[in-house]
């Protein structure tokens, strides 16, 4: 059975400083059949933009995806779901 995790998780593929470039990778990413968003995050005087799929609220979710993100040869890692 797919167990329920204890903390809810995000998976971050990718950091950007420019928007366009995000939006970019997450359509990407999309087109594989991942659910992702463009979040900006401040820095010390810049903001990042970071590209994040998820909630994953199981194993089994969070595995698939990060499996998928592998295949794909995209870097990815786990952040709590805020």
């Amino acid at each position: 059975a797919d167990a329920p995790l204890d903390v809810t998780y995000m998976l971050q593929s990718g950091a950007f400083q420019q928007e366009a470039l995000a939006r970019q990778e997450a359509q990407r990413q999309q087109a594989l059949g991942l659910e992702t968003r463009v979040k900006s995050e401040r820095l010390t005087g810049r903001t990042l933009y970071l590209v994040q799929s998820g909630p994953y609220l199981t194993q089994g979710q969070l595995d698939a995806a990060e499996t998928l993100l592998r295949r794909n040869n995209i870097p990815s890692l786990r952040t709590r779901a805020q």
